[in-house]
């Protein structure tokens, strides 16, 4: 007792000096990375400070201040070389500008001629985002070059997005920095170097999750808690705060979403929007081209079919978020709510499902932190949140919903097959059909997508013999049936041959002359062997498929009651940029499909957030394709590791099964991205499509990888190195992941200055 209560406080004095030296070390670095310009690199000799008013081509006021009208700019001539930085204050003219509102998001724009001023252009030094002074208040403001030369030349400050005038005072070229110090930042710098010595330390860094472990499973389902915090967190900074929509709607239907205009033709008893279609429109030769409908007054985005206007979005979220929250409450959900409502699911799922797989597959071969870490990438890799942000939010709805509908199907998948007792099984199997149909009436495209993994789970966990090694990660309480027993008696006949590879890889190597191997046995008893006993595979397959086979049924009732056809789901009669009905699928798509949904690049800046989304087109296609913002797969740190996917299918402890759905996987969404292109285009929502399911995929590879170079013939060194590069991709991705969530152009709602100044600030050493 004694012996174990001096080791204890032997340990705890020793991670208590590691955190003391982590400390120091963090504030040292807090010192010289925070401050780096004003001890290395700032030179008030070199970088004297300027005199604004010798410079300035706009006449000040009395006191020195500028008034500028919404929009406007302030201009500089002829400045002196090393210019380094620009502070000012800034703060509406109007002292009752005191909205409730967060003040706008402004760009300063610094520009100066350091490389084209000889032809008169102005080039962009340095961008910031401010908050303007409101309420009579001012803002403080220092814009810093990204890069000091000694050409002299103009200078401009360029102001957006203003409500009203603004002042500007203190103007300050050059001024000295100020000395900058965050105790936040040391704090986490000295958390981030202390754990993984405390890991070390405690022996928690070695130690692999077990799965029978009560203490083990409770510890690593704290993952599921922190991405559900980091849901939560992000909705409440980042996503704009909307009002309950009081029902009956209160002003012409033609203006509301069509979520809610969809819920209104329900609540009416119809199927069809209730808005009016004008003479104009219908009277169209050709309702479906955007320069003949222009003068129509038609609406846009919907579906216009034989007079009527209709919804082409799935009733999903209808059925599941706005009926229930107007029957609570009287009203409709905020677009924002409807969409923290569907984040909060995937924020629960997507970590699920890999602590799920995990449980099925890894056997103890995995630590516990870097699982813990992997579950948490897994939720943030998959881009729910940054698809959270999306601008006119009933467009990322559907793909919203239809990602967290994704998540919770293959949970349940995973949890029907580590189940003993067929009953057990057909349970999940049912709510598994549920989860599927909500996902096919949510977003048709990510049912697609599910389809491809759906078929080597029915081959390998529905038609094929049980293994033994499922059986053996069911819970410890659960006693199995005969008909499990039974089950289990005939799995090792069959095991030899379905998958040889695996029983070859433990057979040893033969010394001496090989007894005579009995005769094959008949191919009808070895198929009887192979497939699982009729009664399991027909109860599974029905208790799967009836939930799936009735929203099938209700989804193509529903198209044929709109259109006239089950197989039109409304998307050829939609009203957009140009006619859908020329979109059909092209394998000449292929290449330019790959190139823009697996390769398209992020834009950088050496500016918070650092990585953001771009425009990017060949302009050429061979015919009309809709292209907007958007990343490819292969620019997200995490989905890199596909890269490695062949080594999989060399590795012989990883199971056919497994390298099958990894096949299944990669073709799906090779499949899915050219659809998306031929038929839709090129924009991130639809690329959101293939992030969640990718990014399981790809943190499962990751720890399947992890596992069979780190088995238990693997050195210590191995497993430390192994351990060390898993944990920095995990973490690299997980950081690059949100930092571009949090970026701030292309189709995505700006959230409050303040916000995102606190965090440029977090991030910038200055």
């Amino acid at each position: 007792m004694e012996r174990n209560a001096s080791t204890s406080n032997a340990l705890l004095l020793r991670l208590a000096r590691i955190l003391i030296l982590c400390l120091i070390i963090a504030t040292a670095a807090e010192f010289l990375l925070a401050n780096y310009r004003h001890i290395f690199v700032y030179n008030k000799d070199a970088y004297p400070e300027l005199d604004p008013a010798a410079h300035t081509a706009e006449t000040p006021n009395e006191d020195g201040s500028y008034f500028l009208k919404t929009d406007g700019s302030l201009l500089y001539t002829d400045v002196p070389g090393g210019l380094y930085s620009v502070t000012f204050e800034i703060g509406y003219v109007l002292d009752t500008v005191t909205d409730t509102l967060p003040a706008p998001t402004v760009r300063v724009i610094t520009t100066d001629p350091r490389t084209t001023w000889q032809s008169d252009g102005f080039i962009t030094v340095a961008t910031e985002q401010i908050r303007v002074g409101e309420g009579g208040n001012f803002a403080r403001v220092t814009v810093y070059a990204s890069t000091v030369r000694e050409t002299t030349g103009n200078l401009m400050l360029s102001f957006s997005d203003l409500k009203s005038d603004v002042m500007i005072r203190s103007v300050r070229l050059n001024a000295s920095p100020k000395w900058n110090f965050s105790a936040p930042r040391v704090f986490l710098i000295a958390f981030l170097i202390f754990l993984p010595f405390a890991l070390s330390v405690t022996g928690l860094s070695a130690e692999r999750y077990d799965p029978q472990s009560k203490r083990h499973r409770y510890g690593i389902r704290t993952a599921v808690l922190f991405t559900v915090l980091i849901a939560l967190l992000f909705c409440a900074c980042f996503l704009p705060a909307t009002e309950a929509i009081p029902y009956p709607l209160s002003g012409a239907v033609r203006y509301y979403q069509p979520y809610v205009q969809q819920f209104d033709a329900f609540m009416k008893g119809q199927l069809h929007l209730d808005v009016p279609v004008s003479d104009e429109m219908l009277n169209l030769e050709n309702p479906y081209d955007y320069d003949a409908r222009e003068d129509a007054s038609p609406m846009w985005d919907r579906a216009y079919y034989d007079g009527k206007y209709y919804s082409y979005f799935g009733v999903t979220p209808i059925l599941l978020v706005y009926f229930p929250y107007y029957l609570l409450t009287g009203a409709l959900p905020g677009d924002s709510f409807v969409m923290g409502f569907f984040l909060l699911i995937s924020a629960i799922f997507i970590p699920l499902t890999v602590l799920k797989w995990v449980d099925l597959h890894e056997k103890k071969r995995i630590p516990l932190p870097l699982l813990w870490l992997a579950a948490v990438t897994a939720f943030i890799g998959s881009m729910m949140l940054l698809l959270a942000r999306g601008v006119t939010p009933f467009y990322y709805i559907a793909t919203m919903a239809g990602n967290a509908f994704l998540s919770l199907f293959l949970f349940l998948l995973l949890k029907a097959a580590e189940q003993n007792t067929l009953r057990d099984r057909c349970f999940f199997y049912v709510l598994a059909g549920l989860a599927y149909a909500l996902l096919l009436h949510a977003r048709l495209n990510i049912a697609l997508l599910a389809a491809f993994l759906v078929v080597p789970y029915l081959v390998f966990r529905v038609l094929k013999h049980r293994r033994e090694e499922e059986a053996a990660t069911a819970p410890e309480t659960v006693q199995p049936t005969k008909e499990a027993s039974e089950t289990e008696c005939t799995e090792q006949a069959a095991e030899a041959d379905a998958a040889p590879e695996e029983a070859e890889e433990n057979t040893p190597t033969p010394t001496a002359k090989p007894a005579e191997q009995p005769l094959r046995e008949p191919l009808a008893k070895r198929l009887r062997a192979w497939f699982a006993p009729p009664k399991e595979i027909l109860f599974s397959l029905l208790a799967l498929g009836i939930p799936v086979a009735v929203a099938f049924v209700a989804i193509f009732l529903l198209n044929h009651l709109r259109f006239g056809s089950i197989l039109e789901f409304g998307t050829s009669y939609q009203l957009t940029v140009s006619d859908i009905r020329y979109n059909t699928l092209s394998p000449a798509d292929l290449f330019p499909a790959l190139y823009h949904y697996f390769f398209q690049p992020l834009s950088t800046s050496p500016y918070f957030p650092f990585f953001s989304l771009q425009r990017l087109s060949a302009n050429d296609y061979g015919h009309y394709v809709y292209v907007d913002t958007g990343l490819g797969l292969g620019s997200l740190s995490l989905m890199k590791i596909f890269l490695l996917s062949p080594v999989v299918y060399a590795v012989k402890s990883r199971t056919r099964y497994e390298k099958v759905l990894l096949s299944a996987l990669l073709l799906g969404l090779v499949t899915l991205a050219l659809m998306n292109f031929s038929l839709g285009g090129v924009i991130f929502r639809y690329t959101a499509d293939l992030t969640s399911l990718a990014s399981i995929g790809a943190v499962c590879l990751t720890l399947a990888l992890y596992g069979a170079f780190c088995g238990d013939t693997a050195t210590a060194q191995t497993k430390k190195l192994a351990n060390a590069a898993v944990t920095i991709f995990f973490l690299a991705s997980t950081v690059t992941a949100l930092l571009l969530s949090v970026s701030a152009n292309a189709n995505l709602t700006k959230y409050a200055a303040e916000t995102f100044i606190a965090i440029r600030d977090f991030f910038t050493f200055r």
